[in-house]
């Protein structure tokens, strides 16, 4: 068990925080955070293979999506109303935007599962694989570095965001571990969010 921490806790280094320090740092050009990300997707699939875990581990099925989908349905509405009001009441002017076919259907179909697999799926799997099912953990890492990567932006409200659109899909993908409905949920949110100039 032991064991299993200390490696966990090698990968958290190399492939989250490194690549995070790298971009903030300038040493990788913010320009090029998608290549990373999927670089960093790309080693944690590496491993997980290595590791043996499992598509359903990783949430890829299909008796659970029902309800993945549900939650996460309830979880963009709330979202949607929590982000408005911060607009309303917001001082900051966010001018639309229009992030183009291209990058739409990049962000939905590959940036987002993406982003998925590697900050809920993958750490999920390696946490049910060492035999942990502490909440405190579980959320710590299924959350706190999907926030942080966020650093890259250099915005708070983009960090506050993040954070709290990580904390509502760790309790919903622990409630229904399901990396198709919370991909989904990903896309649309995130897609709001940039055309309303938020990120």
């Amino acid at each position: 068990m032991r064991f299993r921490f200390t490696r966990l806790s090698v990968i958290v280094l190399l492939i989250y925080v490194l690549p995070t320090a790298l971009i903030c740092s300038g040493v990788i050009p913010f320009a090029y955070r998608y290549h990373v990300l999927l670089l960093m997707a790309a080693a944690a699939g590496i491993v997980s293979w290595r590791a043996g875990h499992t598509s359903a581990l990783h949430g890829l099925r299909l008796d659970n999506l029902r309800a993945s989908l549900r939650l996460n349905a309830f979880f963009l509405v709330l979202a949607a109303v929590g982000v408005a009001a911060m607009l309303l009441l917001s001082s900051a002017h966010h001018s639309l935007n229009s992030p183009g076919v291209a990058f739409g259907l990049f962000y939905v179909l590959i940036s987002c599962p993406a982003q998925e697999f590697l900050f809920r799926s993958y750490p999920w799997a390696e946490l049910r694989s060492a035999g942990c099912s502490s909440p405190v953990l579980e959320f710590a890492l299924l959350v706190i570095p999907y926030t942080l990567v966020h650093l890259v932006y250099r915005d708070l409200t983009t960090l506050a965001l993040t954070f709290a659109a990580g904390a509502g899909w760790y309790f919903i993908y622990r409630r229904a571990p399901n990396l198709w409905g919370v991909s989904l949920a990903h896309s649309a949110a995130g897609l709001a969010t940039i055309v309303c100039g938020l990120i």
